[in-house]
């Protein structure tokens, strides 16, 4: 908890903030715990191209069960997965660089300078989303130096970052899905309301990625709450 807790409030001016919701297990914990902790929040979602539309109702019930200050969503239909690109360099990178079939080209640079753009507007002074370790593992757009990057180019060219640091926070970086369970528990994240599958069905495919870490976190908590 000390580890998160000083992820979440060093340097922090105000406790307002935006959160990157997708409506899935990770940012669903992070919003709770920012609710524990007192932040003026308010949720952010993407709405790109055939993105299911489960995961989007998730994201506006989760906002409205941790009572958000608003919660915001953004069209852009332009964004696909490089699965959905049809062209020689997408298919190159797709099978040279060992990325998973759900990697969407610049996608986290693109979420986060709209971000900043919200952040800027609405005078708040942190950014977070909830990417795992994971998630630092598989794609090239959370990684250390791509989020400094980030930070620095804010904190040079709006006023929001010189006058209230505002910056990107990653806080579980350092954490695997596993390791959110405790956090899962001791703060009763509605697992129920979220979305893990990255299909486009009605129901879950059980067969992605998404599904599968997310039948082996249910089971996790299922076990540790029998203990």
């Amino acid at each position: 908890m000390k580890e998160l807790e000083k992820e979440l409030l060093e340097g922090v001016e105000d406790k307002s903030c935006i959160i990157l919701l997708s409506g899935g297990i990770d940012s669903a914990t992070l919003l709770f715990i920012l609710k524990q902790f007192n932040f003026e929040i308010h949720s952010l979602s993407f709405n790109y191209y055939r993105r299911n539309q489960k995961e989007i109702e998730a994201s506006r019930y989760l906002s409205r069960l941790a009572n958000v200050k608003s919660h915001i969503e953004v069209d852009l239909q332009f964004l696909k997965e490089i699965s959905d690109l049809n062209d020689s360099f997408s298919r190159k990178i797709l099978n040279g660089f060992n990325l998973p079939s759900f990697y969407i080209p610049a996608r986290n640079g693109i979420f986060f300078y709209i971000s900043v753009y919200f952040a800027e507007s609405l005078g708040v002074s942190r950014i977070f989303t909830g990417h795992t370790k994971e998630d630092t593992l598989r794609l090239p757009d959370v990684n250390d130096a791509f989020i400094n990057s980030i930070n620095s180019s804010i904190k040079k060219g709006t006023i929001v970052g010189k006058i209230k640091g505002l910056k990107v926070v990653l806080p579980f970086k350092k954490f695997s899905k596993i390791d959110l369970l405790k956090y899962i528990i001791q703060y009763n994240v509605p697992l129920e309301y979220t979305w893990s599958c990255h299909s486009t069905s009605e129901k879950p495919c059980n067969e992605c990625i998404g599904c599968k870490e997310r039948k082996k976190i249910l089971e996790s908590i299922e076990f540790l709450r029998k203990k």
